[in-house]
């Protein structure tokens, strides 16, 4: 077998000198790979926008499967949660399914979809406009505003900082306000959650100006937007707050202890403030006030809820809801009696429809393969037994 040539080595001692070099071998140039197209600016924009209002309503099949005095059955979603109120219409969304509807409770029922999107939160302005966010955790949130038809034809969206969690959405004067919840108070949470709640300023939702994160208390879970008399008040963990152009500021109120249940802010607006529960107590809130006024001292509430007339529903807690879990208050008598449910429903999804002078809720088991069932009972027995008193 032939012996391998080799090329002679070199003098390493003229290398180390410096006075002569090795020979190179030229190393095939390396292959690169061509840089990838630059992406159009109105491809990364349809990429992060939020989609068209109307997408996906046609594919919807939400329907009222049955209905009658005692209730109603809605078919077409996988869960059921109320998510807000539009006048005596529910805001209905299903998270698994990712859609939402509106049922108008009048007799005959009418069931519309409303958005092809889970709603987390919505909120209804004086001209009877609904903002909405829709979305679910870990996707770009965004808000859309409805007409006061709630067409979906006709709503707007506004952009929003890709964020992953929002407790509330409403209106102060003719701008959208979301509030974040939680997460937002927490430093290990920062780069994914908002810490001071967003106001539109033209068409997108920037954060409030102001506003000191580190100042909110712990009632992080009471978060809302409501309008009292001519004022629209701001609840931010627990705090209240009122808008003066771009900036929110503090309004002169006593803060709202958290109800460690997780129950969130339920309010029932008056000409001067609100009705709410802090600490599971119902009181009455007065801005400008330095002290809550309270009412049934001596029991204890989750939620508090709109009733006919000037009265108020609440929700039992601890012995409270021991002895019923649905209750109906006169603050003018300061008299409060049970409110008879329906079995097998949701104490926590009543609600009062003036439509059918009833109080209804979300059954608690699914009305079988058909639908899920919203039972009503009349109002008029606890009116009278209200009355009596």
């Amino acid at each position: 077998m032939r012996a391998r040539e080799h090329a002679p080595a070199a003098d390493l001692s003229l290398v180390r000198s410096g006075v002569a070099k090795p020979a190179r071998t030229k190393k095939p140039a390396a292959k690169t790979k061509a840089a990838p197209p630059a992406k159009a600016p109105a491809a990364r924009a349809a990429r992060t926008a939020s989609p068209a209002p109307t997408a996906g309503l046609d594919d919807l099949e939400l329907r009222v499967v049955a209905h009658d005095p005692t209730g109603l059955t809605v078919g077409g979603f996988a869960a059921l949660a109320i998510a807000g109120r539009h006048g005596d219409a529910l805001i209905l969304t299903c998270p698994i399914l990712e859609c939402a509807a509106v049922l108008d409770l009048a007799d005959p029922p009418r069931l519309r979809p409303l958005a092809a999107e889970f709603v987390q939160a919505c909120g209804t302005a004086r001209d009877g406009r609904l903002a909405a966010l829709l979305g679910l955790r870990k996707k770009p949130r965004y808000a859309r505003v409805f007409p006061p038809s709630l067409d979906p034809r006709a709503a707007v969206d506004h952009p929003m900082k890709k964020l992953v969690e929002f407790a509330g959405i409403g209106f102060t004067g003719d701008r959208i306000v979301a509030i974040p919840g939680h997460l937002g108070t927490h430093r290990r949470y920062d780069h994914m959650h908002a810490q001071v709640p967003y106001l539109q300023v033209g068409a997108a939702l920037v954060p409030a100006a102001g506003l000191d994160r580190d100042a909110t208390s712990d009632a992080w879970s009471l978060t809302g937007v409501m309008a009292c008399g001519e004022r629209d008040l701001i609840v931010w963990a627990g705090r209240l707050f009122e808008r003066d152009g771009d900036t929110l500021v503090r309004v002169t109120a006593p803060d709202l202890a958290d109800n460690h249940n997780n129950s969130g802010l339920s309010a029932v607006p008056t000409a001067t403030g609100f009705f709410t529960i802090s600490g599971q107590r119902l009181v009455e809130i007065t801005p400008g006030s330095t002290a809550p006024c309270a009412h049934l001292p001596d029991d204890h509430f989750a939620f508090v809820r709109p009733g006919p007339g000037a009265t108020l529903l609440l929700w039992g807690a601890h012995e409270t809801a021991a002895r019923a879990p649905m209750w109906l208050y006169d603050p003018a008598t300061c008299k409060a009696v049970p409110v008879a449910l329906p079995p097998d429903t949701y104490p926590m999804a009543a609600f009062y429809s003036s439509a059918r002078d009833a109080f209804g809720a979300l059954a608690s088991a699914s009305a079988g393969t058909d639908g899920h069932r919203i039972a009503f009972v009349p109002a008029a027995p606890a009116r009278a037994a209200l009355a009596a008193r």
